[in-house]
């Protein structure tokens, strides 16, 4: 076993593989090694559409792959410990991989000492989805079905206890596919492209292929980019956020939802960037508002307005997935408008978008045309009825500050539910200091202890509302 692994965590899935969900791994520089690396690299990548080639990427020289969906993982190996497979931020991990062994073995027998490699685990024949990949990684039915998880090297962070993260990307992709590569694990189809002719030609072998997208590292600019065709959704708006302050009056984000009859399945919230359109929104929808027995806040802790639906929105995201990373079902809030107020029903099964944005508008389209058949699903599946009261807010304090002659803001929503498999309080701050690099820095925490929320929020005041904070 090996020893940066917790064994009192592991719990064994088949004889020889065993798995930790969350905090088995013990290794403290490994962990900050792989969060810098996730931070700077995985997290870095900028989500573009196909248009994007013939404009922004027009020039670029950079390398080029097939993006993978799989999961992001941590490979680790030294020379003489079982190999393991490790994820962030939870830091759950996966020892006696078919596909991790291998690599080991192999980067082993061409004399190498360690590795700490950023890979996708993904699963082999055809295009893999996430949801089959976390499926297998937790409830593997056979060791047939293990065999078919793959590791896709992505970038080098150690090798022979050598960081190579200075070198540019170009160098570590070279050092990539001079490792050993076996049939459970080897590095993408790395491939340099010069100009947009070149990776529009790429792209389009991808999506022939019926992959899911590209990823191009530009070699000038060094900004990685995930190109993806567009998904798309009509959604019933269902409620709106206004803005504060100089966009009292405007609508800032606008909550679209699915049609049932009439329930609504909400799906998700996206922003208005068009200044006209936000004045615009907020005067048709302010006039359709309803009252509702439930409550839910943007991440600013502002109020959603629920409305009567009676117009439709076109919003596009990056990918759209229904389980998340622990390979639980993605839910969302269902409700049923009865009257003039919306009831809560419960939480239904639905898919989460990635990256939603507002397309546009659709004035030529019907509320009621906004269905399940859209996403291959008849109508609508509650996971859990609404036996127990909805969210209830019972705390909300902004506090601001002048800073340099900039604003500065601060933050707390707190709220109580009764979801089956969701803490009973969360806690969500903002932290807005214009003078920053980085303006907005937002958290949260959550936990089934009424005292530990308490306690949270009294700690958060006394850490971070002190001398010149003042309640707004």
């Amino acid at each position: 076993m090996n020893p940066f692994v917790k064994a009192s965590q592991l719990k064994t899935k088949l004889p020889g593989y065993a798995v930790a969900r969350m905090h088995a791994l013990n290794h403290q520089t490994l962990q900050h090694l792989a969060a810098h690396h996730r931070e700077k690299f995985l997290k870095a990548f900028k989500y573009v559409q196909t248009s994007a080639i013939g404009n922004n990427l027009a020039g670029s020289r950079g390398i080029v792959s097939c993006k993978v969906d799989g999961i992001a993982a941590y490979f680790y190996w030294e020379k003489g410990q079982t190999p393991l497979v490790f994820h962030l931020p939870s830091c759950g991990v996966e020892v006696g991989l078919p596909a991790a062994e291998d690599l080991g073995a192999a980067l082993e027998a061409a004399g190498h000492s360690s590795a700490l490699l950023a890979c996708e685990l993904a699963v082999s024949g055809g295009r893999s989805h996430s949801y089959e990949v976390i499926r297998i990684v937790n409830s593997p039915a056979s060791r047939a079905e293990l065999e078919k998880l793959h590791l896709t090297t992505l970038d080098v962070i150690i090798l022979d206890k050598q960081e190579k993260q200075a070198l540019g990307y170009d160098e570590r992709v070279k050092i990539l596919q001079n490792l050993p590569q076996t049939e459970k694990a080897h590095g993408a189809d790395f491939q340099e492209v010069n100009g947009s002719e070149q990776l529009n030609a790429y792209y389009q072998r991808q999506i022939e292929k019926r992959e899911e997208g590209i990823v191009l590292h530009d070699l000038a600019t060094h900004v990685a980019y995930k190109v993806k065709p567009k998904f798309n959704l009509d959604l019933a708006i269902v409620g709106y956020v206004e803005g504060t302050e100089e966009l009292t009056g405007n609508v800032a984000s606008i909550m679209g939802a699915l049609v049932c009859d009439n329930s609504y399945q909400l799906v998700a919230r996206v922003g208005v960037a068009d200044p006209a359109l936000r004045e615009r929104l907020f005067q048709e929808l302010s006039l359709k508002r309803v009252a509702a027995n439930y409550t839910e806040t943007d991440s600013d802790g502002r109020p959603i307005h629920w409305v009567r639906p009676v117009k439709v929105m076109e919003i596009n995201g990056e990918d759209a997935q229904w389980n998340d990373t622990d390979g639980k079902p993605w839910t969302n809030t269902v409700l049923q408008l009865v009257g003039e107020q919306y009831h809560y029903r419960g939480q239904g099964f639905i898919l989460k978008p990635f990256h939603p944005t507002l397309e546009r508008i659709r004035e030529d389209k019907a509320v009621q045309e906004c269905t399940f058949k859209q996403i291959n699903q008849v109508t609508l599946q509650l996971k859990q009825s609404a036996t127990a009261k909805p969210p209830k807010i019972f705390l909300r304090e902004v506090f601001s500050k002048t800073v340099k002659g900039n604003t500065a803001v601060r933050k707390i929503v707190a709220w109580e539910q009764e979801r089956e498999d969701y803490p009973r309080f969360v806690l969500h701050t903002v932290d807005y200091s214009p003078g920053r690099a980085k303006p907005l820095e937002e958290a949260t925490k959550a936990t089934d202890r009424e005292d530990e929320a308490r306690q949270f929020i009294d700690d958060w005041k006394a850490t971070e509302i002190v001398k010149g904070w003042a309640k707004a």
